[in-house]
């Protein structure tokens, strides 16, 4: 039996179902669960829609990305025999590669404090400005006297170019997050694709523009770039004002001890480790063991990017249109991936694998899929962890905090990787050298195949928050 009533709120009149079971009536909740769409923050009408849209932001976005990702390496062709010759020893040329990346992971947890009362897309526009003219004035350090004079304000420039790149990574993650809520997954596989490619052709690039016009003019032409899609960039990305609210750390606990948070962490410092250790020492490998030409390495170097580049946006297609599918069931993929490859790189001489360059080949092939199946995953299991696990907002308070977890992971394990990587591989050797680097992956995989197995033995799923049942709680009333 159901009956109508109406009952006078706000000067509305509001009409609801009661149900009435077993002598009591049964009355909904009036406030029904707020939706989670947002709307979009692009204009629709105006002469600024034609370039502030969807497609002009994305596409600035990633061109920024692909050049923060290159600049890591630009040098990498001519700087260190330039260097030499002005005073540098090889420690120092390695430590000034390093403090790129080292300034990321240093400042990474003090940006994402004031980034959101500054406001994200300020943040964006300007630390890209100034990473942008501390690259140009990195090549006019070539008019430096010699010496101190050259060291000392290469590694101040050095820092310069870390800060303002550090804050820019950090915000273009969160204006993914926050302008794409749809189609996250697929702009954060493009730029995880475009810092790949980046890292990839930056150094043919640099030597080819030094080749052409000196020193000056690799970080003249890449930092003009940069300072003009800044400009680009500045005019596509709508404002992106965060809530006044008073700040609530109680939420950043909870989210960095719970296990999926961590376990996506892990997983993609795993990720970017392995490849700086393979970005340091795998060309070196090749040149010994096969004799490669510099030609025959940057085809094998092409090999891994171009694997991640499409099961990376596969992966990020398929979790986008299959939510219920498990982001941890891949990164589980991607972590035996990595194990994998490992083996097949050097090869593993315990195997007894025969040493080939085929062999290598697909030990590569399978490094970049392993890539294609950490990125994506990760990031989506941190944003599950936020909005699903512990109820966050979905605002860019939120947002932030997973992109700096995100990004403080990527630039430790880019920062580390090629430091350890590089003096392991000195003392044993590249096919033995890599193979500790196999352990972490040997550990996430059990892990992750002991969760799977417990949510399936519990029946419960392990990205929903506990609840008590609606039907539960409703309120009953007595009829008499």
């Amino acid at each position: 039996m159901s009956v109508k009533y109406a009952k006078l709120t706000d000067d509305k009149s509001i009409e609801e179902e009661v149900h009435i079971s077993n002598g009591y009536a049964t009355v909904p909740d009036d406030k029904p669960e707020p939706s989670r769409t947002r709307p979009s923050l692009f204009p629709t009408t105006g002469c600024l829609r034609y370039i502030r849209n969807p497609v002009c932001a994305t596409v600035f976005i990633v061109i920024h990305t692909f050049c923060v990702g290159g600049l890591i390496v630009l040098p990498g062709a001519f700087f260190p025999v330039m260097a030499l010759e002005k005073g540098f020893t090889e420690t120092m040329v390695g430590l000034l590669f390093g403090i790129y990346a080292g300034t990321r992971v240093i400042l990474i947890p003090f940006a994402s404090v004031f980034s959101t009362k500054l406001g994200i897309k300020n943040c964006l526009t300007m630390s890209a400005c100034f990473g942008s003219v501390s690259t140009i004035l990195f090549g006019v350090l070539d008019y430096s006297p010699s010496g101190t004079p050259f060291i000392v304000l290469c590694f101040v420039v050095k820092v310069f170019e870390g800060i303002g790149m550090s804050i820019s990574f950090l915000a273009m993650f969160t204006t993914a997050m926050t302008l794409f809520s749809k189609n996250r997954l697929i702009v954060i596989a493009l730029m995880q694709n475009a810092i790949s490619i980046g890292i990839m052709v930056f150094p043919a690039i640099g030597g080819f523009l030094y080749e052409l016009g000196g020193f000056v003019i690799p970080f003249a032409i890449v930092g003009s770039l940069m300072l003009f899609n800044s400009f680009l960039m500045m005019l596509a990305i709508p404002p992106m004002e965060s809530t006044p609210k008073k700040s609530n750390p109680s939420s950043v606990v909870p989210f960095l001890t719970n296990i999926y948070a961590m376990i996506s962490a892990i997983s993609q410092f795993y990720c970017l480790l392995t490849l700086g250790v393979y970005d340091a020492t795998f060309s070196l490998h090749l040149k010994k063991t096969f004799d490669s030409t510099p030609a025959e390495i940057g085809v094998m170097f092409l090999v891994s990017p171009i694997g991640e580049f499409f099961i990376g946006l596969l992966v990020a297609a398929v979790l986008q249109k299959y939510s219920k599918l498990s982001p941890l069931a891949v990164l589980g993929c991607g972590s035996l991936m990595f194990v994998i490859a490992l083996q097949l790189l050097g090869p593993n001489p315990f195997f007894n694998i025969p040493v080939s360059m085929p062999i290598v080949l697909v030990g590569a092939a399978i490094f970049g899929i392993g890539q294609g199946f950490t990125y994506v995953p990760a990031s989506q299991m941190q944003i599950k962890v936020g909005l699903e696990v512990l109820g966050l907002p979905d605002d860019i308070e939120t947002h932030n905090m997973i992109s700096s977890l995100y990004v403080f992971t990527s630039s430790l394990g880019v920062a580390v990787g090629p430091v350890i990587g590089g003096a392991v591989v000195d003392v044993l050797g590249f096919p033995i050298g890599i193979l500790p680097f196999s352990i972490i992956g040997i550990i996430l995989v059990p892990l992750i195949i002991s969760l799977h197995c417990y949510h399936w033995y519990k029946g419960t799923d392990m990205f929903s928050r506990k609840t008590t049942n609606r039907n539960d709680t409703e309120e009953k009333t007595p009829l008499l």
